[in-house]
């Protein structure tokens, strides 16, 4: 299970260099093999909260928790060459905005004292394969199914029934409004073109990288979750194909979501 889900071989945080713990095991182990994904009742129906939408068992705050418990384990004198970690690993980078960087000093004169909190709307959670994709993508971007033919999109013999299939050289472009604040998707190589190579998965976020995949290959399959809160746009892009046919490479943002509020508004943007 450590093999297959990039539990084995994780690294802690390292702020100097950017690196974050692997979340792929700790979101498994809750939402698999515990507790899942909403609250049941004794009948095991789902609870539902006042807006009428079932209540999550746990949230990011959890998962970011629980991922710090699983790191530093691999097998004695391992070389860590197993396909399933290499692919998985790559040289990632993600970069943490809940850790302070780069910030100037503060003069007394631009400090403000939070005197009014806005309270809370109800959650929130959008598909970016439920926006209307302009025409001028429509042959760059398939949603909800692979960039290779009609299929379903299909990554290590899993299917994934939401997201976004595209070539070796894309790019999407999203304009946010409201209180946006996390991305979460599942990258990686469909299936149906497997063979042909891999590509790298960056996100840009108000023209900053956000992160950067590194290398992904089948069947390797990497889980960023992001924080973009106070972004207005973002920019997912595919680059940096490599292998026996690279034109050919076909990756996925499957189940690429956004998590926000009640009144949180996303589009694709046309090029």
């Amino acid at each position: 299970m450590g093999q297959y889900l990039t539990f084995r071989g994780n690294v802690k945080q390292n702020p100097s260099t950017g690196a974050l713990p692997d979340e792929n095991y700790a979101r498994e182990l809750m939402q698999l093999f515990s507790i899942g994904l909403v609250q049941l009742n004794a009948d095991g129906t789902p609870r539902l909260g006042s807006d009428g939408r079932p209540l999550e068992t746990y949230a990011q705050a959890q998962i970011t928790d629980l991922a710090r418990v699983f790191t530093g384990w691999d097998y004695d004198g391992a070389s860590s060459t197993d396909p399933m970690v290499t692919a998985a690993q790559g040289t990632a980078r993600a970069f943490d905005a809940l850790q302070p960087r780069d910030v100037g000093p503060i003069a007394l004169s631009t400090f403000h004292i939070l005197e009014h909190q806005e309270p809370e709307r109800p959650a929130r959670q959008r598909y970016l394969s439920e926006l209307p994709v302009p025409a001028a993508l429509a042959s760059q971007v398939r949603t909800d199914q692979s960039f290779r033919g009609d299929a379903g999109m299909r990554m290590n013999g899993l299917q994934f029934r939401r997201g976004l299939g595209v070539g070796a050289n894309s790019r999407i472009d999203l304009r946010l409004q409201g209180g946006w604040h996390l991305l979460r998707a599942d990258l990686g190589i469909d299936d149906a073109c497997r063979t042909a190579g891999g590509l790298q998965f960056q996100v840009w976020g108000d023209n900053r990288l956000l992160y950067d995949s590194g290398l992904v290959k089948a069947p390797g399959v990497v889980k960023p979750e992001l924080d973009i809160r106070g972004l207005s746009t973002l920019s997912l892009r595919t680059l940096g194909a490599q292998g026996s046919q690279p034109a050919q490479v076909c990756a996925n943002w499957a189940n690429a979501v956004l998590i926000g509020q009640e009144g949180d508004s996303a589009s694709i943007v046309a090029p």
